[in-house]
């Protein structure tokens, strides 16, 4: 549940061609998307609640702590010796249009919950920035200027359950922020667990949000991501019980997303254990 990020976290505010901005399904997933009344589980997941970002102020002595004592089940992984490894390339250098505008210190994990290595998501709008690190998040203008800070258990009504893995994306095209949560009962029991949804009203990630829950219960969907298409919105969770059980996704309709729909209708894919998490933004 957990990435490697620096304690403090440097945000690059840089001038991109729009059209770089919007969502990209990746060939992996859009090859099941085309018809989700072929392929998949109907479901639906329905609003939850309607928050104001305003209000959801955040305590700097948060009362829950995230380390690495914490007993999430973890797929073995193996790798190979430095001696074996080939020498990668990484990248070329080139002609670029892309510059940095300014930059400005964002969000640390003290200010959070301490968390080793902290869980980081960050996505830029026209007018501000939106940074989560596990339990907060922040509201920033593009010149640095923090706007809001958030508790992400008030923002994500979440109660008393335990929260982990946030995402944020802007999506050019509906002008609408969507963010994501995982929430689960405890650390030790999935009993009650769900892929939480934030999806702003309007293009300010300071006034009101929707909130969806996509129900999970009996599994950990760890390290949900997050992606957006014309049409789609998708989240994509490696799934744990008391292993790993495989990638799972779901896709859900982005137009009754934007317009608040009261239930949102989407299907599942998965688990499947032959693969992990699917990037379904790039």
């Amino acid at each position: 549940m957990r990435r490697s990020f620096s304690t403090a976290s440097l945000i690059l505010v840089l001038t991109l061609s729009s059209m770089m901005l919007g969502g990209f399904l990746s060939a992996s997933a859009s090859s099941h998307l085309s018809n989700n009344s072929e392929h998949g589980t109907p479901s639906s997941a329905y609003l939850a609640a309607t928050v104001d970002a305003a209000k959801a102020s955040f305590s700097l002595r948060p009362t829950i702590r995230q380390d690495g004592s914490l007993p999430f089940p973890k797929p073995s992984q193996t790798s190979a010796s430095p001696a074996s490894q080939s020498p990668l390339t990484l990248s070329t250098t080139g002609p670029s249009n892309v510059s940095i505008a300014t930059s400005f210190a964002g969000l640390n994990q003290v200010q959070s919950c301490n968390c080793v290595p902290p869980d980081g998501a960050l996505a830029a709008g026209p007018n501000y920035v939106v940074e989560m690190i596990n339990l907060e998040g922040a509201i920033m203008s593009k010149t640095g200027t923090t706007v809001r800070f958030m508790s992400l258990s008030s923002f994500f009504a979440t109660g008393s359950f335990f929260i982990s893995d946030p995402k944020v994306l802007y999506d050019v095209p509906s002008q609408r922020w969507f963010a994501s949560i995982i929430a689960v009962k405890s650390p030790n029991d999935f009993s009650l667990s769900n892929v939480t949804i934030a999806v702003s009203l309007t293009s300010d990630p300071t006034g009101f949000w929707n909130i969806y829950r996509i129900n999970t219960a009996g599994s950990l969907p760890d390290q949900p991501i997050i992606g957006i298409s014309s049409d789609k919105f998708v989240v994509s969770a490696n799934m744990f019980q008391s292993g790993f059980l495989g990638a799972e996704y779901w896709v859900l309709s982005k137009a009754e997303l934007v317009s608040g729909a009261s239930r949102i209708d989407l299907a599942s894919f998965g688990p499947n254990s032959r693969s992990r998490t699917i990037l379904s933004s790039l």
